[in-house]
């Protein structure tokens, strides 16, 4: 199973827009991968969240931590190799990760 496909399919089926896989494995030892996504609400947010905190329960995959304050704008769950970012779209532009980590190969998911 490729937790990054199935992670990027739960949130491109709870509409996170604009995801993005930024592939670190040439430029980091501490990440291998980041899949951005947009979210639009706190609520969607949450759902998108407990999806893939499901997901992970049920196929044995560990969330080491999480950042789950919503009204930050930014939710942030790791899993190691793996950290998944949602952001609202003004803090994704205000953290611009794009350009941040612009050594990063980066796959656009289709949405």
């Amino acid at each position: 199973m490729n937790l990054i496909k199935e992670i990027s399919k739960i949130m491109n089926e709870n509409k996170a827009s604009n995801i993005q896989i930024f592939d670190f494995r040439s430029i980091s030892f501490f990440v291998d991968y980041y899949i951005v996504g947009t979210i639009s609400s706190d609520a969607q947010g949450s759902l998108i969240i407990k999806k893939i905190s499901d997901f992970s329960k049920k196929h044995k995959f560990k969330i080491f931590a999480s950042n789950l304050h919503q009204e930050t704008g930014w939710l942030i769950l790791d899993f190691g190799d793996l950290m998944i970012h949602l952001f609202t779209e003004e803090m994704r532009n205000y953290y611009n990760f794009a350009n941040l980590w612009n050594e990063a190969k980066i796959e656009k998911v289709i949405s």
